[in-house]
């Protein structure tokens, strides 16, 4: 697996492209969120070709690489490149709930995003966490609380967490 770099350090493209969609093709429904395009927008076509892709970065050259990516795969209708600053873009908030959030960013960045983050996934989504070092999973964990562990991915260093988030309850107690 190639190593792609960011221009302030090196990020792994992440084992979840060798490994089986943690969401079944017919559970997403709403879409699929990639914030940090530039270094999935390769693999995306290959892993969710049959669903809309909303891939942000706050970078303009990535934005244009994975545009570049995104075409090259011939996925160009799916997936939709957009320049973004975390998630107050009105790309996303035109989408949202999304069933699959993929997040490969610096964990600060994560962590700081977990609240807004939380609300744009949809009941029982998923939200992947990656370009974590595997000392930085657990804190990287810890700031997701209402997401229980599907999955840690650990690869040479780096690791990948993949969350599920429970169901919504509503005011009666019921679970949607």
């Amino acid at each position: 697996m190639s190593v792609a770099s960011t221009g302030r350090r090196k990020v792994r493209p992440i084992a979840i492209a060798s490994t089986p969609l943690p969401v079944p093709r017919s559970r997403i429904r709403r879409g699929f969120a990639d914030l940090h395009s530039r270094s999935s927008a390769k693999r995306q076509p290959r892993v969710v070709p049959w669903w809309p892709v909303l891939a942000t970065d706050i970078d303009a050259l990535s934005v244009r690489i994975a545009r570049d990516n995104a075409r090259l795969n011939r996925a160009g209708t799916l997936v939709h490149v957009r320049r973004a600053n975390g998630l107050a873009s009105s790309d996303i908030s035109a989408r949202v709930p999304f069933d699959l959030v993929f997040a490969n960013i610096l964990l600060m960045p994560l962590q700081k995003l977990a609240t807004p983050l939380t609300r744009i996934v949809a009941s029982r989504g998923r939200v992947i966490l990656s370009g974590l070092l595997n000392a930085q999973a657990n804190a990287a964990r810890a700031a997701y609380p209402k997401f229980k562990l599907e999955r840690r991915i650990m690869l040479e260093g780096w690791t990948t967490l993949v969350l599920k988030r429970g169901a919504a309850v509503v005011r009666n107690g019921s679970r949607r």
